[in-house]
């Protein structure tokens, strides 16, 4: 499963993170962070957080992650790019979303 994890404090690391969740007992956690495609800068940072479906119940307990933090699901598709040809595209859809108000702002 993959999520988009967003509101983090700005110094979170991506390792920071995965350690968090390793600690939580979610194993193998990938964590992405993500930058702003028109080089806008934020006072928070956000992920892309992939691990295995079976560890589905811990990463969406809200009471294991800080407060502030928001998860969404993450949307793959296949996009028709403008050659013709067929390319995979992710997008994070905000009307798509299992979403919680968990926290992590300024706690790392």
């Amino acid at each position: 499963m993959t999520c988009f994890a967003a509101r983090f404090h700005p110094d979170v690391t991506e390792e920071k993170l995965a350690d968090l969740l390793h600690g939580q007992g979610i194993l193998s956690a990938k964590c992405c962070k993500l930058s702003a495609k028109d080089s806008r800068v934020f006072q928070t940072s956000a992920f892309r957080v992939s691990c295995s479906s079976r560890y589905e119940s811990l990463f969406y307990d809200e009471a294991e992650w800080p407060e502030g933090v928001e998860l969404r699901d993450w949307v793959f598709f296949t996009a028709i790019m403008a050659d013709n040809s067929s390319g995979i595209a992710s997008y994070n859809i905000y009307a798509w979303h299992k979403q919680w108000s968990l926290g992590f702002v300024g706690s790392m």
